[in-house]
């Protein structure tokens, strides 16, 4: 059963901004809308899972631009304590190819009837070379009751 779903069609809606990330109208690889975070900007959402066990989380992410060392764009889940990395992509990791890539996981027991379960998506940027770009869309979250 989907809990959350987001194609980012309506803006960034109640997503937490952090720093400055935009949807972008554009038709990249096919999407019509998708958040995009250039470096040090993310966006995160709180979801409550109360209810639901078997968590299952689906998104799609790309990292667009090169990625100078110690950079990456990633997605992470918080059990209402600890963040924790669901997808990392750096600099010569295959996926850092620029192409939208689709990946789902099913979380461990903390994600179950959670009603501080959170997910993030972010850039990070710790030099000022290159413009690091990730883009996120299809943000769904699944659970059974």
């Amino acid at each position: 059963m989907t809990i959350f779903s987001d194609h980012f069609a309506s803006g960034l809606g109640n997503w937490t901004a952090i720093s400055n990330p935009m949807v972008c109208s554009c038709a990249a690889q096919g999407l019509s809308h998708l958040a995009q975070m250039e470096g040090g900007e993310g966006l995160q959402r709180t979801i409550s899972t109360s209810g639901y066990s078997n968590i299952k989380v689906h998104f799609q992410m790309m990292a667009f631009n090169t990625f100078e060392s110690g950079e990456c764009v990633q997605a992470l889940w918080y059990d209402g304590s600890t963040w924790t990395e669901l997808k990392r992509i750096t600099q010569g990791s295959p996926d850092a190819d620029g192409l939208f890539r689709v990946y789902e996981y099913t979380l461990p027991s903390g994600a179950n009837s959670n009603p501080n379960f959170a997910l993030k998506f972010y850039t990070d940027s710790n030099n000022g070379g290159w413009v690091e770009n990730g883009h996120v869309d299809d943000v769904i979250v699944k659970g059974t009751q």
